[in-house]
């Protein structure tokens, strides 16, 4: 079974997937969001719908200090929805540096930073979900 890697932003939400064998991960895309959770729902159940997930793994940005951002309680708000609408596990990853991460790939592959917003958050769902596939392999 497949993992579904998320990266839940104030605007935008990226989505990575796992390779059938939970060894490596595939950015996914981009979703914009705008406040509406069954828009996301809905999208999640087009990926259940195409793929084998068995586990949702969603970023949550901690602060330095190890505490909550306002961006987790967003999330928190979040999975409220997804464990009401999915029967799937949710593993949370404390992922405080992903984007500057995602950010700094992008500029070492010489992508400009217009075109680094369409792919930012895809590739910091790829690297929260690399991140949980290396942790439990």
């Amino acid at each position: 079974m497949r993992k579904l890697g998320i990266d839940f932003g104030l605007s935008r939400i990226g989505f990575a997937i796992s390779d059938e064998s939970n060894s490596f991960s595939l950015a996914l895309e981009n979703f914009d969001y705008d406040g509406s959770y069954e828009k996301i729902i809905q999208k999640i159940q087009l990926f259940l719908d195409e793929y084998k997930i068995d586990k949702f793994i969603i970023g949550y940005p901690l602060n330095s200090r190890g505490e909550k951002t306002k961006t987790c309680l967003l999330i928190d708000e979040f999975i409220i929805h997804l464990e009401k609408n999915f029967d799937q596990k949710i593993k949370l990853i404390n992922e405080s540096y992903s984007s500057r991460k995602a950010s700094e790939i992008l500029h070492q592959a010489n992508i400009k930073n217009k075109k680094q917003k369409d792919k930012k958050d895809m590739l910091a769902a790829k690297i929260i979900l690399q991140d949980y596939l290396d942790l439990y392999k």
